[in-house]
């Protein structure tokens, strides 16, 4: 199975250039260092729980059953005018999220709070 971050990765470079900088897009390694990972340990994940955490936060931009994956798209900020890009896989029951958001010259770890709001949603 291909790694997550790679996934993201090549998401970012999918969906948009605006969704990210030139120096973070160089190589994946250079890339992995902005990513946001989270991990549950609980292990009782099914891909039901996970599409309604995904619809509590955002939008489905891609869904993979086979390989139970999901790319989403996570508005941020006040009104929403921020977004960060997440990549979402269930292995043995546990979901495995990847999260990167541009940032602009202030960091605000809009990754950061991108994977929180997500996994919130996922224990509610």
């Amino acid at each position: 199975m291909m790694d997550l971050t790679q996934v993201l990765f090549d998401t970012v470079k999918e969906y948009g250039a605006s969704r990210a900088t030139g120096k973070d897009m160089e190589n994946v390694n250079v890339f992995r260092k902005k990513v946001e990972e989270r991990i549950t340990k609980d292990g009782n994940y099914t891909m039901l729980a996970l599409r309604d955490a995904i619809y509590t936060v955002g939008d489905i931009l891609y869904e993979d059953v086979t390989a139970e994956t999901y790319k989403i798209l996570i508005p941020l900020g006040n009104p929403n005018l921020k977004s960060a890009l997440a990549v979402a896989r269930i292995e043995d029951g546990n979901v495995h999220l990847c999260a990167y958001a541009k940032e602009g010259l202030i960091n605000q770890h809009m990754a950061r709070k991108a994977a929180n709001k997500f996994m919130k949603a996922l224990d509610t």
